[in-house]
């Protein structure tokens, strides 16, 4: 039985309504008003009825082309004149896709019209870090763009991008590589790439974005007939058809290559239809301005293909050798209007497809399909060749290929067998997505006075349906939908059909909602075919299709909205139809008499209070009554679309940057830059120079190296341009695919992150497999602007249960010493050789049963003193030099005498001579001297008398440093618990305490005479320094949260220049390690 008007009319609100609150309005972060599918819900599914809103994470998918679906239903209310809410929703997604447009500045104009997917706002993969304080997550970065060294998200991902995994050919198979293997998962390579591609690159334009920007666009004008929209469509229409004339009708990148999905195959031939839309909206048709070299060339990538080609072109000109191509059918020479030549030149795009950096083998093939529309002249037969049937260009080039590869033919000749076979299954698939556009295109012409592209799209329609084929779009309700909106009578028969029969599915399944699609039950993984009759099972189940009509619905697990989405767009095209009268009256649907615009869409009470999403939480309205996301009027700032969200790494507190000129030579196997990156430092690379290879009849190469591109394993980096320069960072915490080397052709900015917190170096050399044969050098100039102001913060490791004690013995070098989970003491050790560090840990050998922290001291001569407290407060001591400990088991007893009660520590004003220092149980200084032989401890006399310091140093003790003759100054908590301080100037002794409480004993060194840096954990558990040179500087913070009192040590002659380290237990009860400026 029909569905009535009305009937329809209540389910196409109930799903608008809902598909705009859901799944457009809001992600789980943000305000997007953008198309996003996929929303993992949070909650389980008997709660999902009632909260579907809760989005737990947010997927989107090609929301250009599935937002078209959505704005056809928008905009075919305002062409029947119930437009009222739609209109307003209508411009704040003109306003989104405005945001798309990033690249309004870049240096190219043709690259101000290229679109992205979504942006930060988006998008719900962002990285979170806790408060300190408490509350939600501060957001850090959005996982999906890589940042750059000013901590910028970059909006097209640099192939040398440290953070990115590019595509590396496999070694070559006869003369050209295999183009079904190299490190992409789709051809057997690891899975690190593949999650590069997703999360790096996912969000680049595809053909099917832009056929979906252009079909929008179109609709916007045609049928909303709002001015102010019209106005906005036009300026983005006209930026997009520059990029696309300037790049020949292919996605070229603005930082070069081409997108990663759909980037070439078929888009050449849509210049036709898109040209009608530019034309009708700008008033110009935006004609190609580069054939297929000249994108090629854009994108960076003819100079790797420019020899085969040319070559396989002039080869193409003799008849004879081109002997095996005269049986070729007409599909593959008459009705594709090719030379000989020409299509050899297609066959050496294909052969040179393995160089372009793109999401799998299947998509590196699609360019010599592109190859192939580029050569056929004019735009409308080129249009009218591929909508004749998506598939027959691509057949034919699987044709041409299939003779041009043949074993007795010369071109098969210099492709090996197994490569031969691999392409030919690729090609099996190549142009198969062409099926998602012809609607499209149908639906983007509905204002066209010229009827070529209208007739065209129902010559597809039929023979689509003549054939059975299937498609996400191509062969559907929503083509009959864009066919009935084009007067098409027999697809407005048929549409009818297919909305009573897609009512009846929706209607009945649990929650008759747009989320409710993922319960039906449709067999076979949870595909649900509106308009297919199913006979049989198992073997000897068929599908036989109603009418051609077909509707693969997602499995039972998914959150697609899309069959309920494709129902409302078709519903309010086919009420466009019968307002129009474009077809006979009583066959589709009309707008019910007497009934109002759509309802407001409101996220119903009973949602919010079961507690709204992180995003309404941040929403300046009362939660207390039905929420309006969409008022009719006037749109609130609230409601639109907030600007990119920046992203927040470690900040820079202060501090220029350093600039090292690293200097590469053709001569040597790697050459390492001469500082340590900590992370949140930002590194900017920016490489020069030139070499010569040695290669005969070579002149000199630039950092881009050769070129061609060879896979060969006797270079470092196969799969890349000969004699390029390489980088590579270590130990690698960046790079998705190991510690291996990576061109760096141009300039490249980035973070500097780890997983552990470990440092990092750069390390450059030449992609040369015999360095030394050739001359001349690259050149790098590395700028680090070090986060907080310069210092640089490591985990070292190890397990620790005390604070640490550190001392230099040597220039260069660093010892630290602290009680390891079993009582013993660990033992740190780092040296500096030319060009990096080496570090270990070990044990000092007989130390177990110690009751204080150890407390190390070094004067610099190579040999270090290690001091402690036994349980009795007995001082005690072991003396490290060269590689030996004295004594080697125990230790030596240094003062009989009880009384002390705080770790010791230890300082030198003149050689020959110790001091040590510690407190007693009441905080009194106490002091004991080798000058020869040693003291008994004593107690100085400190001005103003009655000076002490905190009587319970919190497990910790003193710390002293001597800046020069005859000074001594010593630092602990004080009484009142700030910052005790007592020094001897020579004379006498001199006490203070200063204002503001710490929670640690703190650490002290002093890098020049006259200068001290006292570290401590601050009262808030941050760290600080307080500085005196001449007078005393206020607590400063620095980066790091230390577990335990901080340790410091002046090391001497350190890379290149001395500097202050203090070493501390983290959180982790590991080592860390802070290196000051």
């Amino acid at each position: 039985m029909p569905v009535s008007d009305a009937d329809h009319h209540a389910l196409y609100v109930n799903l608008r309504a809902e598909i705009l609150t859901r799944f457009f309005a809001y992600g789980r972060l943000f305000r997007t008003n953008q198309l996003a599918l996929d929303h993992i819900l949070k909650y389980p599914a008997p709660e999902q009825e009632v909260d579907r809103w809760s989005i737990d994470e947010n997927h989107n998918d090609n929301p250009g082309l599935n937002g078209c679906l959505l704005v056809a239903a928008l905009a075919g209310e305002c062409a029947v004149g119930h437009g009222s809410g739609a209109l307003p929703i209508l411009r704040l997604y003109a306003e989104t896709l405005e945001d798309l447009f990033k690249f309004k500045d870049h240096s190219d104009p043709v690259f101000h019209g290229y679109p992205i997917r979504w942006d930060e706002r988006g998008t719900d993969r962002w990285a979170t870090r806790a408060r300190p304080a408490g509350g939600p997550d501060e957001l850090v970065r959005c996982k999906d763009f890589v940042l750059d060294h000013r901590g910028h998200h970059l909006y097209c991902t640099p192939f040398h991008h440290p953070e990115y995994e590019l595509w590396r050919p496999s070694p070559s198979m006869g003369l050209t590589p295999n183009l079904g293997s190299g490190n992409d998962p789709h051809d057997g390579g690891p899975d690190n790439r593949w999650q590069s591609i997703e999360r790096f690159r996912r969000h680049e334009p595809s053909m099917d974005e832009v056929v979906g920007l252009v079909a929008t666009y179109a609709v916007m004008a045609d049928l909303s007939g709002d001015v102010v929209l019209a106005r906005v469509v036009r300026g983005q229409a006209s930026r997009l058809g520059d990029y696309l004339a300037g790049c020949g009708y292919l996605l070229v990148r603005p930082e070069g290559g081409l997108t990663a999905r759909g980037a070439t195959g078929i888009l050449p031939a849509l210049e036709f239809p898109f040209g009608r839309v530019f034309q009708r909206l700008t008033g110009d048709r935006r004609t190609a301005r580069a054939d297929f070299v000249g994108a090629m060339k854009r994108a960076g990538a003819w100079p790797g293909m420019q020899e085969t080609m040319d070559r396989l072109a002039l080869l193409g000109l003799t008849t004879d050798i081109l002997a095996p191509l005269a049986p070729m059918s007409m599909s593959a020479r008459a009705v594709l209007d090719q030379s000989n030549a020409d299509l050899m030149r297609v066959l050496g795009a294909l052969l040179t497809s393995y160089g372009h950096d793109v999401m799998n083998a299947e998509a590196r093939v699609e360019v010599p399909l592109a190859c192939l529309m580029s050569q056929v002249g004019d735009p409308q037969r080129r249009f009218g060749l591929w909508m004749h049937g998506p598939n027959d260009m691509a057949e034919a080039l699987g044709v041409m290929f299939t003779i041009l590869l043949a074993e007795g033919g010369v071109p098969g000749l210099l492709v090996a067998a197994p490569v031969r076979e691999g392409l030919r299954n690729l090609l099996n698939s190549i142009g198969s997505y062409g099926f998602n556009f012809a609607p499209f295109l149908g639906l983007s012409c509905i204002g066209d006075r010229d009827r070529t592209v209208r007739n065209a799209f129902l010559d597809h329609l039929r023979n689509s349906a003549s054939k059975r084929q299937r498609g996400w779009f191509g062969n559907t309700g929503f083509a009959r939908a864009v066919g009935a909106a084009l007067g098409d009578r027999a697809s407005a028969e048929e549409l009818r059909e297919w909305l009573d029969d897609a009512y009846s599915h929706i209607s009945a399944a649990p929650g008759s909602g747009a989320s409710a699609d993922r319960n039906y039950d449709g067999g076979d993984g949870g595909r649900i075919q509106i308009g297919i009759h199913v006979e049989g099972e198992g073997p000897d189940k068929v599908e036989k299709p109603k009418e051609g009509l077909v509707r693969w619905w997602p499995p039972n697990d998914s959150q697609w909205p899309l069959g309920s989405l494709e129902y409302i767009a078709c519903l309010s095209l086919a009420r466009y139809a019968s307002a129009r009268e474009l077809v006979p009256e009583g066959v589709l649907p009309r707008w019910p008499d007497g009934a109002p615009d759509p309802a407001r869409p409101v996220i119903p009470a009973e949602v919010l209070a079961r507690g709204p999403t992180e995003v309404l939480k941040g929403l300046d309205e009362p939660l207390d009554r039905h929420f309006d996301p969409f008022p009719v009027r006037n749109i609130e700032p609230r409601h639109r679309r907030a600007g990119s969200p920046e992203p927040r790494p470690p900040a820079v507190i202060s501090g220029p940057a350093e600039v090292h000129e690293v200097r590469i030579s053709e001569s040597v196997s790697r050459v390492a830059l001469a500082t340590l990156l900590a992370p949140g430092d930002r590194v900017r690379l920016e490489p020069g120079g030139a070499i010569r290879s040695g290669v005969i009849l070579t002149y000199d190469t630039p950092p881009r190296g050769w070129d061609m591109l060879d896979s060969n394993p006797k270079f470092p980096f196969p799969g890349g341009h000969p004699y390029c320069l390489l980088y590579r960072l270590l130990p690698d915490g960046m790079f998705p695919g190991g510690p291996g080397w990576r061109p760096l052709p141009d300039a490249v900015g980035f973070i500097y992150d780890h997983p552990r917190g470990a440092p990092g170096t750069l390390e450059f050399r030449t992609n040369d497999d015999t360095p030394g044969g050739g001359s001349g050098a690259f050149t790098c100039r590395v700028e680090i602007t070090r986060a907080f102001g310069g210092d640089v913060s490591l985990a070292l490791g190890g397990e620790l249960r005390s604070a640490p004690s550190v001392a230099s013995a040597s220039p260069g070098r660093v010892d630290a010493f602290a009680l390891d989970a079993v009582g013993a003491v660990a033992h740190y050790t780092r040296v500096r050789i030319p060009l990096r560090e080496i570090a270990f840990w070990g044990t000092v050998p007989g130390t177990a049963g110690l009751a204080s922290s150890p407390a190390a001291y070094s004067g610099g001569n190579g040999a270090i003193d290690l001091f402690g407290l036994n349980a009795e407060g007995r001082l005690l001591r072991k003396t490290l030099e060269g590689d030996t400990w004295t004594p080697r088991e125990g230790w030596e007893t240094v003062a009989t005498e009880r009384g002390v009660a705080s770790r010791p520590t230890a300082c030198s004003f003149e050689a020959g001579r110790l001091d040590v220092f510690s407190t007693d149980g009441e905080g009194r200084l106490m002091q004991i001297v080798r000058t020869g032989g040693w003291t008994g401890w004593h107690e100085p006399t400190l001005h103003p008398p009655g000076f002490r310091f905190a009587a319970d140093q919190g497990g910790d003790g003193l710390s002293a440093v001597s800046w020069g003759p005859r000074r001594i100054d010593i630092f602990g908590r004080g009484a009142r618990g700030g910052l005790g301080h007592a020094w001897w100037d020579g004379n006498r002794w001199f006490g203070e305490e200063f204002e503001g409480a710490i929670s640690s004993a703190p650490g002290v060194a002093s890098p020049a005479p006259g200068r001290l840096e006292v570290f401590a954990r601050l009262s808030d558990g941050g760290f600080g320094v307080k500085v005196f040179d001449r007078s005393w500087s206020g607590w400063a913070a620095l980066r790091g949260r230390p577990e335990s009192a901080p340790a410091a040590v002046f090391v001497p002659r350190t890379v290149e220049e001395n500097r202050v380290e203090v070493f501390y237990r983290g959180t982790l009860n590991d080592l860390r390690n802070l290196r000051r400026s």
